[in-house]
């Protein structure tokens, strides 16, 4: 086995942002003394910690002699990781012997913070609030609806059956007027508010009912005066 590599890292420790995300960055040196091509590789003591981990740029490359390249660690730990510290290494091996040649780099340790709070979306109180201003749309109509209602035409029932449509439609406050007029005595002739219209279900409904024709008062005869006689005088 040999080390054609060496490997060195500015800071052993990692802290990662609050987003969780951070960086590592290690130099490579070629210390084989020849022409070499190498391919970095993460290792970690916990298998899943390598799924984090990613290389910035190719993880193969060439290295001439006594040459040194960067390579950039990126590390993003998921939202439901356990906070803590955990550990991995950048090893590098020679691509044409990579079970002979090989470089272990050194330890790195980085550290998880909490995972930050979720903020409530503020656009789940938009909808509540939409939702809500629905409701009470809908219940005022129904509540209304519940309290007016349409009038229906009754002018061509009777009394009777015109009071029992009324209550039917939720008007239970009836009351009959009665006015002279051309139309049969007991036919409706006009109902206030009129048919059609929209009243409030406590509100007074008046039927206007025909009491008939109105009477004709026929004037008194007048005497006429007997003419007066003219008295005749005899001549003797």
């Amino acid at each position: 086995m040999s080390s054609p590599f060496a490997i060195t890292t500015p800071t052993n420790s990692v802290r990662l942002q609050s987003n969780r995300k951070g960086e590592a960055s290690f130099t490579v040196f070629n210390a084989s003394g020849r022409l070499i091509r190498g391919r970095a590789q993460f290792a970690a003591d916990d298998p899943i910690v390598r799924n984090w981990l990613s290389l910035k740029g190719e993880a193969e490359r060439d290295f001439a002699i006594a040459s040194a390249q960067q390579f950039t660690a990126t590390i993003l730990a998921p939202p439901d990781a356990a906070a803590g510290q955990y550990t991995f290494r950048l090893d590098m091996v020679n691509v044409e012997n990579p079970d002979e040649d090989y470089t272990t780099g050194p330890t790195v340790t980085f550290e998880v913070p909490e995972a930050p709070k979720r903020k409530f979306p503020w656009w789940i109180w938009l909808i509540v609030g939409g939702v809500a201003a629905l409701i009470l749309i809908v219940f005022a109509v129904l509540l209304l609806s519940r309290r007016s209602a349409s009038i229906p035409d009754v002018r061509s029932l009777e009394v009777g059956d015109a009071r029992a449509t009324l209550a039917a439609a939720g008007f239970d406050h009836v009351m009959v007027t009665s006015v002279a007029n051309e139309a049969d005595a007991g036919a409706i002739v006009g109902v206030t508010p009129g048919p059609g219209g929209k009243a409030k279900k406590d509100e007074d409904i008046v039927l206007v009912v025909s009491s008939g024709p109105a009477a004709t008062l026929t004037p008194a005869p007048t005497a006429t005066p007997s003419p007066t006689a003219t008295p005749t005088s005899t001549v003797t």
